[in-house]
């Protein structure tokens, strides 16, 4: 069966300098299949989850 879903990634304000805590939000029905490796800052700017 194929379903499309969306992820999302709610936003959070931080003050300069602190730490942030980012999830990303999976619909349930697809949750147990997906596993985010790499965050999407924009074209320039790439963190991958292994590089923590």
């Amino acid at each position: 069966v194929h379903q499309t879903y969306q992820t999302d990634v709610n936003l959070e304000h931080v003050i300069r300098g602190n730490s942030a805590v980012l999830k990303c939000s999976v619909p349930s029905f697809i949750a147990d299949f997906v596993t985010v490796d790499t965050w999407l800052i924009d074209d320039n700017h790439v963190v991958h989850v292994d590089s923590f």
